[in-house]
């Protein structure tokens, strides 16, 4: 059990880096967005890969997925 249990969010570097100056470490939670980007990117991918006009289940979901997320990007911006 952990002591603290705010230390599962510590965002921790994995590969330090430095750069001009500049901290570009690759740290725990860079790790994740990468690894979700890239799941994200497969299932929509797999989605829209044989598109038709009467969508599948996969070219709903993946509709429905872009749909939402250009939804909260404009509702942003």
């Amino acid at each position: 059990m952990l002591a603290n249990p705010l230390s599962q969010f510590l965002i921790k570097p994995i590969i330090p880096l430095e750069a001009l100056g500049y901290n570009i470490s690759i740290t725990n939670s860079a790790i994740a967005m990468i690894f979700v980007s890239i799941a994200a990117s497969m299932l929509l991918i797999t989605a829209f890969v044989n598109s038709k006009l009467v969508p599948s289940r996969w070219q709903a979901l993946g509709e429905i997925l872009y749909e939402s997320n250009i939804k909260l990007v404009h509702s942003i911006i």
